[in-house]
């Protein structure tokens, strides 16, 4: 994952920047289009209030795979990326494995909202931002995730 803002003669925001060219554009969604469909396990997460609970539930047989109690207070719905759950709380951005609920990886939020993220593999992307407007400011954010022996 990359992402960039373009500086000096601001030609990154034109519409005759490369990036924008109708067939890169293709080539790009001709790559989406052939790449194999997603096999994600069918889970829900949730939390609930006092105390905070993160839960997930395994949506083929309805049983609750597990539970973690969680310190301090939860900024934002938890988000499935891959096979990861992303919570922002008090202690930041923590990423949570979905198969056990572990703790896989904590960072700063940087003043941020976490508002969306995926994954694959042992990899993870999410993006923090103030929000909209023009002195919106966001950041993208990729980490990997610790491989396990199977």
């Amino acid at each position: 994952m990359a992402s960039a803002c373009g500086g000096g003669s601001g030609s990154a925001f034109r519409p005759t920047f490369p990036d924008n060219r109708s067939t890169d554009i293709d080539a790009v969604l001709a790559r989406v289009h052939a790449a194999p469909a997603r096999q994600d396990e069918p889970l829900a997460v949730g939390v609930t209030s006092s105390p905070h609970t993160l839960y997930a539930v395994d949506l083929n047989g309805g049983s609750v795979r597990w539970r973690k109690t969680l310190q301090g207070s939860i900024v934002a719905a938890p988000l499935i990326a891959g096979g990861t759950v992303l919570t922002h709380e008090s202690a930041g951005i923590v990423g949570r494995s979905t198969r056990s609920g572990d703790t896989q990886f904590t960072t700063a939020d940087s003043g941020l909202h976490l508002v969306g993220a995926d994954g694959a593999g042992h990899l993870v992307a999410f993006a923090l931002s103030t929000g909209g407007g023009a002195s919106a400011r966001s950041t993208a954010v990729g980490a990997r995730r610790e491989r396990r022996a199977s």
